[in-house]
């Protein structure tokens, strides 16, 4: 890739490069502290991150079921230079390094056990030392040190499915 005289990108003639900008179904998104915003594009099962002008700075992730992909992630929080991300269909939450883009590690997996997801849709830091997972399928929440290591899980389930799915709540 070279520069034009207007200092804008432009693709060598024999290597086509295509940077999608476009947003297919963003689900939360993130100002940081440098100013540049964080976007989960759910749909597109990736990581955007987007100047405060909206020029696209860089991509993170593509869909797949590996350790540096996507298959719907659904939220992020950003702590220390570590974007922790919740990859909803892999029922798994992950971690990776702003600046590399990389995967650092990643925990859950499908199941009802300890430390394990069922779609996991929401994320928050707790205080410095843990991040807390909202595990929508099995109606908890499920709390990682920021190393991925399971510490302990809250919550049980409530009113059943079929109560909102029969009543007013559609």
């Amino acid at each position: 890739m070279s520069l034009n005289q207007e200092n804008n990108a432009a693709v060598a003639e024999e290597a086509e490069i295509v940077i999608d900008k476009n947003l297919t179904g963003p689900s939360s998104f993130l100002l940081l502290e440098d100013e540049n915003i964080l976007v989960v594009d759910e749909c597109g099962h990736q990581l955007k991150l987007f100047s405060k002008y909206g020029e696209l700075k860089k991509t993170i992730g593509k869909k797949g079921k590996e350790k540096e992909e996507f298959y719907y992630p659904t939220d992020a929080v950003f702590f220390n230079g570590v974007i922790y991300i919740t990859d909803r269909y892999n029922h798994k939450v992950k971690a990776f390094g702003l600046d590399d883009g990389r995967a650092i590690w990643e925990a859950g997996g499908y199941g009802e056990g300890k430390g394990m997801l069922i779609e996991p849709f929401g994320i928050s830091l707790v205080g410095k030392e843990a991040i807390a997972v909202s595990d929508f399928g099995n109606s908890r929440i499920s709390v990682f040190d920021l190393n991925g290591n399971f510490l302990f899980v809250f919550g049980e389930k409530g009113i059943e499915k079929e109560y909102y799915e029969s009543n007013s709540f559609k």
